[in-house]
């Protein structure tokens, strides 16, 4: 089986997680070096027509769980913000509400996140966040806050995809404790990896752009995979 198809799969694995209803947390366990492949597959996901998610990307380490929820309404209301004709005309609530300022910041951010995925129009799936905090400070506040999100969230439209690390996870959730937690492992062995290579290499024609582009891909797999 090509390496493409390894990519595909992951990917398929996401788009199952947006459409489920009682989905609300994919862990995705990935090797630092492997992140940007990855992040890559994901944006190309989200070009294309038929996806039909509204995904939204935060950019801040995570050093404590007031200040990391803050960060998230922020990012989401720059984004509100940057799209509020769109939004306007669509009849979608991304405002705050009354009462909001008095919420501590986990809920005000979650009411809000909420309000928005529920008044989405049908065409649009799901309100998915991709949260890649870089680096994590505090792996206990990660945890109880990951774990309020996925012990919280009301809305089936309302997503969080977290990327951890492979081999020193910063998140401890157990599955038994937290059903609506799922994990994905962006990672195969040397020996899958090699054969998968093998056959895209073997598959004709193939450009020479693309003979570099899997080289590529299989040294950074290669890399990543050196334990």
């Amino acid at each position: 089986m090509p390496l493409t198809a390894f990519f595909s799969e992951q990917l398929d694995q996401i788009e199952d997680f947006l459409d489920e209803p009682d989905a609300v947390v994919r862990i995705v366990l990935v090797d630092p070096e492997m992140r940007g492949i990855f992040l890559r597959l994901l944006g190309g996901l989200e070009e294309q027509e038929e996806f039909r998610h509204l995904v939204i990307a935060p950019q801040a380490p995570f050093r404590d769980p007031v200040g990391w929820f803050e960060g998230l309404l922020d990012t989401l209301d720059a984004q509100v913000e940057l799209h509020a004709e769109a939004l306007a005309e669509a009849g979608v609530a991304g405002g705050p509400a009354e009462g909001d300022e008095e919420l501590s910041a986990p809920w005000r951010f979650l009411r809000r996140a909420e309000r928005l995925a529920e008044s989405l129009p049908e065409e649009i799936g799901s309100l998915a966040f991709l949260i890649n905090p870089d680096p994590v400070e505090d792996p206990e506040g990660f945890t109880r806050s990951v774990a309020f999100l996925a012990g919280k969230v009301g809305s089936p439209r309302l997503k969080f995809v977290v990327l951890d690390e492979r081999r020193s996870p910063a998140l401890a959730l157990p599955a038994a404790d937290h059903p609506q937690v799922a994990v994905q492992t962006f990672w195969c062995s040397p020996q899958e990896m090699e054969q998968r290579v093998n056959a895209m290499l073997e598959q004709s024609p193939a450009s020479p752009s693309d003979h570099r582009r899997t080289l590529m891909m299989a040294a950074g797999f290669a890399y990543s995979n050196r334990d």
